[in-house]
């Protein structure tokens, strides 16, 4: 394939400006428009011929329109309908590309591929700050089966979703909710670090492009697969109180008996901490509470 001419920031605000378009504040919107680290975001997901991909905000179409050059099917979402003009015109190129207008916290995204095309599935999203936890747990949760899931996200969270401090040395100390999903999942790796200088407008801070890979074969993803929202509630009042055992944690749902039942039978002390688990056990734990 032949590749396309790089777009420079000038080119790229030109092309806004055609629209009559500027980002919206109120959504978050900081443009990527660097064609390199372009480039190195699709690289990155190591796309096939045959791979669909879910995009979630579609922003300026810039990204969209690579992901459409390279991939089976694009199905690529965007709340911010002053974008509908540029998107449609991107539309109208590429017939492998599909467009959905709404708000993604209101969609089901495991409707919106057939259980064949999830075999072959990629998640991309450019997140905002605001939302990054939200809309990665509803990928975990409603697209389990995804191949990867590749998200760009603000550099300070990054911590966070990998469960880590910020010198990443003290990874099971620092894990909560969304790290141990993440983790029964796969594993988050750091692709490439973006300068703000790389979106329009720049944010005040760097992103980070992170990538999760499906740990195929494990329990836990099997567990996530077949029963995303229980094994995430599980994992929930698991980590409750922070401060308190896991026992406690989960007297407030009435299971801190079975809980203590199960540590018992796997000689695990009953002061056990929810970090303390292994994704794993998760699933274990998971499986055998009568919820």
């Amino acid at each position: 394939m032949e590749s396309r001419p790089k777009l420079s920031r000038q080119e790229f605000l030109a092309r806004l400006h055609s629209y009559g378009l500027r980002p919206a504040h109120a959504l978050g919107q900081n443009f990527l428009w660097d064609k390199d680290l372009l480039q190195s975001l699709v690289e990155g997901a190591a796309l096939l011929p045959l791979d669909r991909v879910l995009e979630i905000g579609s922003g300026a179409g810039t990204l969209t329109e690579v992901l459409a050059e390279r991939a089976e099917r694009v199905v690529s979402v965007e709340i911010d309908q002053h974008l509908q003009p540029i998107l449609n015109d991107l539309a109208d190129k590429h017939p492998n590309l599909e467009f959905i207008f709404e708000d993604a916290r209101k969609l089901r995204f495991d409707e919106l591929f057939s259980a064949d095309e999830k075999r072959n599935l990629q998640i991309v999203a450019n997140l905002p700050y605001y939302l990054t936890s939200e809309l990665i747990k509803q990928c975990l949760c409603q697209l389990p089966q995804a191949r990867r899931m590749i998200f760009l996200v603000q550099k300070d969270a990054v911590p966070r979703l990998k469960g880590a401090a910020g010198d990443g040395k003290s990874e099971s100390k620092n894990q909560g909710c969304l790290a141990k999903l993440i983790a029964c999942y796969g594993e988050v790796k750091i692709l490439k670090t973006l300068p703000a200088a790389c979106f329009y407008p720049e944010p005040h801070v760097d992103s980070q492009l992170i990538y999760l890979e499906g740990s195929q074969g494990s329990s836990a993803l099997a567990m996530l697969e077949s029963h995303p929202d229980r094994l995430s509630r599980v994992i929930e009042m698991a980590f409750y109180q922070r401060r308190k055992s896991m026992v406690n944690c989960f007297a407030a749902s009435g299971l801190k008996e079975q809980v203590r039942a199960w540590l018992l039978e796997r000689n695990l002390p009953a002061t056990l901490r929810a970090e303390q688990l292994s994704p794993e056990d998760f699933a274990d734990l998971t499986s055998n509470l009568y919820l």
